[in-house]
């Protein structure tokens, strides 16, 4: 290449940088990636503790040839009624329905109804017992496909929810977002007889038997002993009846 054509292209090309647009810029612009072995903040607002345990964000694997890794990506459409976010137009057309409070499919068992079909299998499921879903490792079964990924996790020991204040990992997100609470001290769940709040249902539950009288409703059929909760139950069986029916 001549003098006056290396001067031309170095005139064309912005001095040999190259453009915004360019294959060469676009491989060298930072990507928002995460480390999962460590904690991540980032400053978004409100969602600054952590974007991870927001329905506003998703986490994207193998995002592309030139990084090798997770991405975390903001969901593109929302509800024009409610505002929430989806990653995909379809799913965000038929959330909408829902606002129009049209339930078109009807369960053959109750009265139900329901705004998608797969949401009606799942519920005929609840009466027909059918568990469609099994592990290949343990061959457990699951009505739900959502329930049976979850399980894997058990196996792989994968947990790929961060606490947003401290080193622990969920395998769930519903489990991230009741440890945090610990931290946080938020407590959503109020008793409509004495206005005491909780930070699980479960223990709300628990703490109405107090109010209804039915403070130890699971007895056991071996001695006679009553228990405020199953589990306690199923451990007095365990330690001193020697069952676990």
């Amino acid at each position: 290449m001549s003098s006056s054509q290396k001067a031309s292209h170095m005139h064309n090309s912005g001095s040999g940088k190259p453009t915004k647009n360019s294959p060469a810029a676009r491989s060298t612009q930072p990507t928002l990636s995460i480390n999962t072995d460590s904690k991540l903040n980032i400053n978004t607002g409100p969602l600054s503790a952590n974007p991870l345990n927001s329905k506003q964000f998703y986490l994207r694997r193998n995002a592309s040839d030139r990084f090798d890794g997770e991405e975390i990506c903001q969901k593109p459409f929302h509800c024009p009624i409610c505002g929430s976010p989806y990653l995909r137009r379809r799913t965000m057309e038929v959330h909408e329905k829902t606002h129009s409070g049209i339930r078109p499919y009807s369960c053959s068992y109750c009265p139900q109804r329901f705004f998608q079909k797969d949401k009606l299998l799942i519920h005929e499921r609840t009466h027909t017992g059918e568990r469609p879903f099994e592990c290949n490792i343990c061959s457990k079964q699951f009505a739900r496909k959502d329930t049976l990924n979850v399980h894997h996790r058990m196996h792989s020991g994968e947990k790929p929810y961060p606490c947003s204040y401290c080193h622990k990992r969920f395998g769930q997100r519903d489990k991230l977002l009741i440890h945090e609470r610990t931290h946080s001290g938020e407590k959503p769940y109020q008793c409509i007889f004495c206005s005491k709040h909780f930070a699980r249902k479960d223990t709300l539950n628990v703490h109405y038997r107090t109010h209804t009288g039915k403070q130890q409703p699971h007895n056991c059929e071996n001695c006679g002993k009553r228990f405020s909760q199953k589990d306690k139950l199923a451990l007095h069986k365990w330690k001193c009846c020697g069952t676990n029916s």
